[in-house]
């Protein structure tokens, strides 16, 4: 009984591991396939279809120390708390 307890377990765990994505796949990689689309270049804005290709167009242009800044500004108003007040 307690082996298959343990390999019960160790098969769920398997199967829940899945990968995590950056950005939902909205067919934007698919569709610069079938392009003149080279790789570490910005694509067209007319083939932007939505938010998050925006930031796909970004990691890919971007270095990674660039892309990285820009990923976590949405923090940064949390960088210097009090705030600093200079007269």
């Amino acid at each position: 009984m307690r082996p298959f307890i343990l390999i019960n377990s160790l098969v769920a765990t398997a199967f829940a591991a899945e990968p995590w994505l950056n950005e939902p796949d909205t067919g934007l990689v698919n569709f610069l396939a079938g392009t003149n689309y080279t790789e570490k270049s910005l694509p067209p804005l007319k083939d932007i279809r939505a938010i998050v290709d925006f930031d796909w167009a970004a990691e890919q242009f971007l270095s990674n120390e660039r892309y990285s800044f820009y990923r976590t500004a949405s923090a940064g108003e949390w960088s210097s708390w009090p705030p600093i007040v200079t007269m």
